[in-house]
C-alpha cells in the first residue's frame, strides 16, 4: 500500500514538473537563438508598439468559466501596479479560452498564475475583459524570482535585462510608453 501512494504521489511531482518545464519563459530564447541583439530588441519594439495596453503587475486570483454550455474559459483576475501604455484600472480580468466541454484538451498559451510580478502585452475586446496579443511568450516578460536568475527582467523576443535602468532605457525606444516615478 505505501508503495502505491509513494508511486502516485512521485508520478504527480513529475507530472507538474513537466508542466513547469514545458510552459517556462526560458525556453524562449531557443527559438530566438538566431538573431542578433539588435535584431531581438527590433522585434521585441515592434510587439510593444504594436499593444493597445501594457500592464505590469500579476494574478491574485483565477476561475473557469463555461460559456453557452461548449467553451472553457479561464477568467484571470490581474491586479495592475502600473501600466506603461494605456489603462487606468487597478485590477482587470484577462479571459482566453482554454478548451471545450467534454473534451480532452490542453491549453497551449502561456502560465500566467501563481503571484509572480510581470509585464504583459494586452488588446481590450468588446465585453470590456482583457487578452494576450497573441497566445506566445513573446507577449510576457517575467521579473527573476529565484537568486540563482542573473536577470533583472527576461522576456518578450528573448531578451535579458541585467537591471531597472538598462530595462528602462530599453522601454524609452517604444512608442508612448509611461515610465514608472
Amino acid at each position: 500500500m505505501e508503495k502505491t501512494i509513494f508511486q502516485i504521489v512521485f508520478k504527480m511531482i513529475c507530472f507538474v514538473f513537466l508542466i513547469l518545464m514545458t510552459a517556462s519563459l526560458d525556453a524562449q530564447p531557443f527559438k530566438y537563438a538566431h538573431l542578433s541583439k539588435e535584431e531581438k530588441e527590433q522585434k521585441s519594439l515592434e510587439l510593444i508598439d504594436s499593444a493597445e495596453y501594457v500592464a505590469e503587475g500579476k494574478v491574485v486570483d483565477s476561475e473557469y468559466i463555461i460559456k453557452d454550455d461548449k467553451y472553457i474559459y479561464l477568467d484571470l483576475t490581474f491586479e495592475v501596479n502600473h501600466w506603461y501604455k494605456g489603462g487606468d484600472e487597478n485590477v482587470i480580468h484577462i479571459v482566453r479560452k482554454t478548451g471545450r466541454v467534454n473534451e480532452i484538451t490542453h491549453d497551449s498559451g502561456p502560465t500566467l498564475g501563481g503571484s509572480r510580478k510581470r509585464i504583459l502585452l494586452l488588446k481590450k475586446k468588446s465585453d470590456g475583459t482583457y487578452e494576450l496579443l497573441e497566445r506566445n511568450n513573446s507577449f510576457i516578460a517575467r521579473y527573476a524570482y529565484f537568486s540563482h536568475e542573473s536577470f533583472y527582467v527576461v522576456g518578450f523576443v528573448a531578451l535579458n535585462f541585467s537591471t531597472a535602468d538598462e530595462f528602462y532605457n530599453f522601454l524609452r525606444k517604444a512608442d508612448n510608453i509611461k515610465l514608472p516615478d
